[in-house]
């Protein structure tokens, strides 16, 4: 077997094979060449040889890419196994937090209707009304029913507040009127008492 050597027609310097079968270009005149009289069953082989070349290229590329979606696929489990007894504990925290702002249920109903009744007892109305007012639970919480008792309860325990304030105010406008009345009572008593006959 002889190697032959393939040169540019034009400026004589090596040609680099283009397509590895019968084309040819000069890397410094860029001229391009076609090569005559090879037997076709060399150009077949080439061409398969070529061809299989493109395939073992190919399943290198995507055996590549399997390889990669692999690596990526377990570090996102790493990772996610790394950060999950965290994303557990914070929400379990959230959770406990929630829990520990909200309301208890009935009763937590039952001491605010505890802690108003006090206040009305005391006659310190305002208190009474913040205290009433505390009576809101998450809607998404309760159910309907037991929202229902827990605005029932607040507005009655409003109503009984208003009731209990304008009974107070008028107890005060009586006492106060009493008060008026036995002054008056005393001062004209007074006034007469000099005179011996009125006595």
């Amino acid at each position: 077997m002889r190697i032959i050597e393939i040169r540019c027609p034009n400026c004589n310097s090596r040609l680099k094979c283009s397509d590895g079968i019968e084309t040819y270009i000069c890397p410094f005149c860029d001229s391009e060449f076609v090569l005559e009289g090879q037997s076709p069953k060399i150009v077949r082989a080439k061409v398969d040889l070529k061809i299989e070349e493109k395939r073992l290229e190919n399943e290198r590329h995507a055996m590549d890419l399997e390889h990669q979606r692999k690596m990526q696929e377990a570090a996102n489990d790493a990772s996610f196994s790394k950060w999950f007894p965290f994303v557990c504990l914070a929400i379990v925290a959230i959770s406990l937090l929630i829990l520990s702002l909200m309301p208890g249920g009935s009763l937590s109903l039952n001491n605010h209707i505890k802690a108003t009744q006090k206040y009305i007892d005391a006659g310190d109305f305002s208190a009474a009304r913040i205290e009433a007012n505390k009576i809101r639970f998450p809607s998404f919480v309760l159910s309907f029913s037991e929202r229902k008792v827990w605005n029932d309860t607040r507005k009655e325990l409003l109503k009984q507040i208003d009731e209990a304030e304008k009974q107070a105010k008028k107890e005060a406008k009586e006492a106060e009127k009493e008060a008026k009345r036995q002054e008056k009572e005393s001062d004209d008593s007074s006034f007469w008492s000099f005179l011996p006959w009125v006595a």
